[in-house]
């Protein structure tokens, strides 16, 4: 892929109709929903490649099957960090401490192009309430932390 920018791939692809899809994790994830939010809200020519979750989908793109991708940050930094990959955007509002040097999709010049993703801990139906309470308030304790915030953050 030669775009280094979100310009430069905006550029590529509209040059290029019908030629690059996008690889995510599995239909109706958020780097699927961010991937066509990218697709629709910039009336690009990109199709969407689900894949079984972002390991699959992120070896697609290391083996250039795909040539674009759209993945969780956790999911893609060994890659990235490996020169493997490279990152043009992230869709949070604001930059990943652990890629400082990456422009938010609003710092490139799409606000509109937007997303993050939440950690549910779930429990199968019928768990006992005091162990729901237990979860929950151990839970809320440790996210409370002020190191758990730090260590959190190196992620985003």
């Amino acid at each position: 892929m030669p775009a280094n920018t979100i310009k430069d791939l905006i550029d590529v692809i509209k040059a290029n109709p019908g030629k690059y899809s996008f690889a995510h994790p599995g239909l109706g994830s958020p780097q699927h929903l961010s991937g066509e939010q990218f697709r629709q809200s910039l009336l690009v020519d990109l199709v969407p490649v689900a894949f079984t979750g972002a390991g699959p989908a992120i070896i697609s793109v290391v083996g250039g099957h795909t040539p674009i991708g759209f993945s969780s940050l956790a999911a893609a930094l060994p890659q990235v960090k490996d020169r493997k990959l490279k990152v043009l955007a992230v869709t949070s509002k604001t930059r990943s401490q652990a890629l400082a040097d990456v422009p938010t999709m609003a710092e490139a010049g799409h606000p509109d192009i937007a997303g993050d993703s939440w950690v549910g801990v779930l429990a199968p139906a019928g768990t006992p309430k005091e162990i729901v309470t237990l979860l929950h308030r151990e839970i809320a304790e440790i996210i409370a932390q002020p190191d758990m915030e730090a260590a959190c953050n190196t992620w985003l």
